[in-house]
Parts: structure tokens; sequence; C-alpha cells
């Protein structure tokens, strides 16, 4: 049995929790407290804790961290947008991510 097949899917899983905590499946922007709440479980989900990329993208996004990046939430007139992003980020956002942003986070988990 591949070790890869279940550490992809690990990763894919934290990457899409990641990417839909601050909007829903149709693009529109949640609640604070819902993206809050989402965060919460992010952040505490022992599978990602147990792969050592995915603990230590953990242990930078931080509560404060959450805070920053969650303060157009804070304002009804701004909008949802991925403007100055790209590569994998604005790739997976746009629903084309690839196979190999899950692989490089886990690369060093499978040898």
């Amino acid at each position: 049995m591949s070790l890869v097949g279940p550490t992809l899917t690990v990763a894919r899983a934290f990457l899409t929790d990641w990417y839909t905590l601050f909007k829903d499946e149709e693009g529109q922007k949640r609640s604070l407290n819902e993206a809050q709440a989402r965060y919460d479980l992010w952040c505490q989900d022992e599978r990602y804790a147990a792969l050592a990329p995915l603990r230590r993208a953990l242990t930078h996004i931080t509560p404060e961290r959450f805070v920053h990046l969650s303060q157009f939430l804070r304002h009804p007139s701004w909008e949802v947008t991925n403007m100055g992003r790209s590569g994998p980020a604005a790739a997976f956002d746009s629903g084309k991510a690839h196979t190999s942003t899950c692989v490089a986070l886990c690369r060093s988990t499978v040898r």
C-alpha cells in the first residue's frame, strides 16, 4: 500500500480547508464568526499536526495572523479578492490547483 495516497489526501484537505476559511463554495465571504470557527477547527485538526510540513505551516498561521488576514470580514463593503496572488494560491482559488501543490507540502513526510 502506498503512503503517498493518504498523505496527499490530508494535504489536499489542509489546503481546501485553508482556502475556504474566508469564502464559501460560491465565493461569497463568510461571516467573521464562521471564519473564526473554521480557523479554530483547522488549527486543531490532528491529521494536519501529524504531518511535519503541515504542522510547520500551522505554527505560522497564529491567531494574530488570522486577525490580520481576516480584516476584510470586519468591513461589509470590502469584497473578496485574490488580486496580487499568483501561482499555486491563485490556481487553487480558481479551482485549478494541481496535485503538485499537495505533493510539495508532503514530500518531506514520505521517504
